[in-house]
């Protein structure tokens, strides 16, 4: 679709198989074809559906359609500074299909994707395939399928890696029209005043312990994909984005400590702060679709309906979307991958993305920029670098590999924190000077990790974002 024919690609360039044109499978195309390497992109979509997707568009956000904070003393932030330092073509659309959401980067989630499609298919060193993969790939390739790949291709890795079963369980929170909000009973603002890009329900103490109730008994549906239900407690679930009926099953307290903590928020017209607040944030660029913001649910879409229509100027709520949970997999990356995110014994072959274990949207953009330039690399003979254990990039991906973790402990996915990076050498007083800190120091190896990666460059002309 993108080449009309193989003779518009450059006849030196090496072919590269990249699965799957999620987040990650995208910009390792991208970056493998700023190089000169021709590449050929496989999408199962439309063919294949996985139950969570909605479009067959490439680099399609299923969850929320935030990459997090831009703010450099948070990880997220840090770790999208790194990946714009490191040339990324999917952190520069995202910006150009922003949409306002205070301090995060939130995108329009079909322009993004629209985007996204349109510069893929005007390069032409890049192919994109509709097609299933179902067999293991040969090198030179970039394992990229995410974590809903087809349950065929998921048996050829088991088979081919001899990899366990790894996997867990995500879910999504429900999108609502503005224009069936009452705005009457919302007010806009942001935490601490910073800006007012969101739309808050403020919750008394009665309301909440009302909402509370009904969402801990209120009815799960099938998990998408799995043939048995699963009853609560017996499902394996992402710690760093957890259902709301999870967390409240854990104590009703937990979600206003969590995704409803009302600190920061006050209603600006009457200074009145509450108990919990519950926060939308615009879905598109036009501001029509609203996300109800870390509200992640496998409730019936008649239990959603209920639960959030009691809520004050959500009584006519119209769902363009419903929350829904779906399981992830992922590779054990202890055992199988190097810190450049090859598999060990199966040189030229990369994992990137959810697949390998990293958890989150930034997270799958950078290790897919990583594979598709350390795979570039080893087509001319260069050896794959491995990024600074001082970077978040590096931290993530070392610790993918299993670096620095005890013995036998078991794989699971890995979202980029401050944590994993090594301590400062110098005493900093105040977390979030701290954490500043550690993003400069990670910025800095960066920079000369990228000066390293592009001093044997292959260029490709005009191709820079």
């Amino acid at each position: 679709m993108v080449a009309e024919s193989d003779e518009t690609r450059n006849a030196n360039a090496p072919a590269v198989t990249v699965v799957g044109a999620g987040l990650a499978g995208c910009e390792a195309a991208w970056q493998l074809a700023r190089l000169g390497c021709g590449v050929r992109l496989f999408e199962m979509r439309p063919a294949v559906e996985t139950g969570a997707h909605r479009t067959a568009g490439p680099a399609e956000l299923v969850c929320s359609n935030s990459f997090k904070g831009r703010d450099i003393s948070g990880s997220h932030g840090a770790l999208k500074a790194e990946g714009r330092l490191l040339g990324s073509l999917l952190l520069h659309l995202a910006e150009e299909c922003a949409v306002p959401a205070g301090a995060a980067l939130a995108v329009d989630r079909e322009r993004f994707s629209r985007a996204v499609e349109r510069t893929l298919t005007d390069e032409p060193l890049i192919e994109l395939i509709r097609r299933e993969v179902t067999t293991f790939p040969d090198a030179p390739a970039i394992l990229a399928a995410g974590p809903l790949l087809s349950p065929a291709l998921a048996g050829e890795l088991r088979s081919e890696l001899g990899s366990r079963r790894l996997f867990f369980h995500d879910a999504t929170a429900p999108v609502v029209t503005r224009e069936s909000l009452d705005e009457s009973c919302l007010f806009a603002a942001g935490r601490h005043g910073r800006d007012g890009d969101y739309l808050n329900v403020g919750l008394s103490r009665e309301d909440y312990a009302a909402f509370i109730e009904v969402l801990r008994n209120a009815p799960r549906a099938p998990v998408a994909g799995i043939e048995e239900d699963l009853s609560d407690g017996d499902y394996a679930v992402f710690e760093g984005c957890l259902p709301l009926e999870v967390l409240a099953g854990r104590s009703p307290e937990a979600p206003r400590f969590g995704p409803l903590r009302p600190v920061g928020l006050r209603n600006p017209a009457t200074g009145e702060s509450y108990h919990a607040v519950l926060q939308l944030r615009a879905e598109d660029a036009a501001g029509e679709r609203w996300g109800l913001v870390g509200c992640q649910t496998r409730l019936t879409p008649p239990a959603q309906r209920d639960l959030f229509r009691r809520l004050p100027g959500l009584e006519r709520a119209e769902f363009v979307r419903y929350g829904r949970m779906h399981r992830n997999g992922y590779l054990d990356g202890p055992r199988l991958l190097r810190p450049t995110l090859e598999l060990r014994g199966r040189p030229g072959v990369f994992v990137a993305g959810q697949l390998s274990g990293a958890e989150g949207y930034t997270e799958a953009v950078v290790t897919g920029l990583l594979a598709g330039v350390s795979l570039a690399r080893r087509l001319i003979g260069l050896s794959p670098l491995t990024p600074p254990r001082e970077s978040l990039l590096g931290a993530l991906t070392r610790t993918l590999a299993g670096e620095g973790l005890a013995p036998g402990t078991a794989a699971g996915p890995v979202s980029a924190n401050f944590g994993l990076t090594p301590p400062l050498n110098v005493k900093v007083r105040g977390r979030r000077h701290r954490r500043r800190a550690r993003a400069l120091r990670g910025l800095a190896a960066c920079r000369a990790f990228n000066h390293r990666l592009r001093s044997t460059p292959l260029p490709h002309p005009g191709a820079n974002p």
